[in-house]
């Protein structure tokens, strides 16, 4: 059926997206994981209700693991758990690669919840068509309380020194990070019912990216001297055409 039109129109214009007349009543009904914030476009999503086949984990410093849990959940049953190794300053991250989109502005979003020892949490964005490469991270680290960016000079600026997000029993924190692929620059921040100011940043260029591709990952850090360390990760959104 014709988009926009009466049920017996002939014609109707050629789009890709289509409007709906409250796109928050269709998501709270619908159970959509498109539920903290629905500015651009659905790229790629995953809830982690069925498997994590849709990354590849690793890891650094022995032995960590990344699978299906019950124990936390924020869409259907079940979340992803990232595990670290068990040593302090050992490393657990999950990503995920997309065919290189169209430029402009995406998104990444992640839902995600914590231990006392996990710390810090990157979110990162890689994206590039060869030769060119560009990287965006945010960075929270929970001991210190600390918000950082990685600029274009590859070092981490502070952008908040009294974030406290804290570890939560039930429900996840939600980070969504903008960049633009057009002009290698972050577009905007927002973590829970925050935003910061990131616009004065640029991605960090370096290197030779092996395909035209888009990557995203998260990775934890564990603080802990000789147990593992965990995240559990209810979402996990890519969208495009951002404002």
């Amino acid at each position: 059926m014709a988009h926009g039109q009466p049920d017996f129109g002939a014609n109707a214009p050629k789009e890709t997206i289509y409007s709906l007349p409250d796109l928050g009543e269709l998501a709270a009904r619908l159970g959509s994981v498109m539920r903290y914030n629905r500015s651009g476009n659905l790229l790629w999503y995953d809830d982690f209700r069925e498997s994590v086949s849709k990354w590849t984990p690793t890891y650094s410093g022995g032995t960590g693991s990344w699978g299906i849990s019950p124990a936390k959940a924020l869409i259907g049953g079940t979340s992803g758990l990232l595990t670290t190794p068990s040593m302090s300053g050992s490393l657990a991250r999950i990503e995920t690669d997309l065919v290189y989109p169209v430029q402009g502005k995406i998104g990444f979003e992640a839902a995600i919840t914590q231990e006392s020892t996990t710390s810090p949490i990157d979110i990162k964005i890689e994206a590039g068509i060869p030769p060119s490469y560009s990287m965006w991270v945010i960075r929270y680290a929970y001991e210190t309380s600390t918000l950082s960016i990685f600029g274009s000079d590859g070092a981490y600026h502070m952008l908040s020194s009294s974030l406290e997000l804290s570890v939560l029993h039930k429900g996840f924190h939600h980070f969504k990070v903008i960049i633009d692929l057009a002009t290698d620059r972050y577009h905007s921040l927002k973590i829970d019912n925050s935003s910061y100011p990131v616009t004065a940043y640029s991605a960090y260029k370096t290197g030779i990216w092996p395909t035209a591709m888009l990557r995203v990952t998260v990775e934890i850090t564990n603080i802990h001297v000789i147990l593992p360390t965990t995240a559990y990760i209810g979402a996990a959104i890519i969208t495009q055409n951002e404002a």
